[in-house]
């Protein structure tokens, strides 16, 4: 079952997303990315975090501390070494332990193993069931960075299990993740993440950090 959106709005769910002005009509069965980012902007993930009772601290401005990863899917949900954290610039999740990122749907969807189209669906339904004419669709991500994100997730969390009760290199794994996340913070909003330089990025990264890989 999806937490519980309180409906707002004083309009009726229907089967069509439409903007207030009835200008743009668009129907469930329309790209589902464009959903998915709708449902995202008018849903934060803050709120959803509330709903099922997580609470984070603030690491610094940008980051919470890292807990236990709560998908089902990731250790039956009984993480021992804390991997998952938020993003309080962006409304973003990620976990460096099974490499899962995103926001509102994108958490839902994890939590209760539901399709993210059905997810944001009820977002939008819950929400009034139409899209607010000032939400802005953002570009869909490029697979060559998600890819190379994930798999710089995957060795991070490789050194976290060979080091978990090691504080002096989870201090350095934090530091070091910390100087991409700062990348990655001011180049995405402006759409200018290009691949060979994050791919750089990563490489430089890997390459402090291997000597805590043995």
């Amino acid at each position: 079952m999806l937490p519980k959106i309180p409906n707002n709005s004083g309009k009726n769910s229907n089967s069509d997303i439409y903007n207030e002005n009835n200008a743009v009509k668009r129907s469930l069965s329309e790209n589902d990315a464009v959903i998915i980012q709708a449902a995202n902007q008018i849903r934060s993930l803050l709120s959803v975090f509330q709903n099922y009772g997580i609470t984070l601290d603030r690491q610094n401005d940008t980051w919470s501390n890292k807990i236990s990863c709560p998908f089902p899917s990731h250790k039956a949900g009984q993480e021992k070494t804390g991997s998952f954290n938020y993003n309080f610039q962006q409304d973003r999740f990620h976990c460096f332990g099974c490499g899962k990122s995103g926001r509102a749907v994108e958490f839902i969807s994890y939590k209760e193993d539901i399709a993210k189209c059905i997810v944001a669906e009820q977002i939008i339904k819950d929400a009034g069931g139409y899209i607010p004419a000032n939400i802005v669709l953002e570009e869909s991500s490029d697979p060559k960075i998600d890819k190379l994100l994930y798999n710089f997730s995957l060795f991070i969390f490789e050194i976290i299990s060979k080091n978990k009760n090691n504080k002096i290199v989870l201090q350095q794994v934090d530091k070091i993740t910390e100087w991409v996340d700062g990348y990655l913070i001011k180049a995405i909003p402006k759409r200018k993440v290009v691949v060979e330089e994050l791919n750089h990025r990563l490489i430089k990264a890997k390459e402090l950090l291997a000597q805590y890989n043995i």
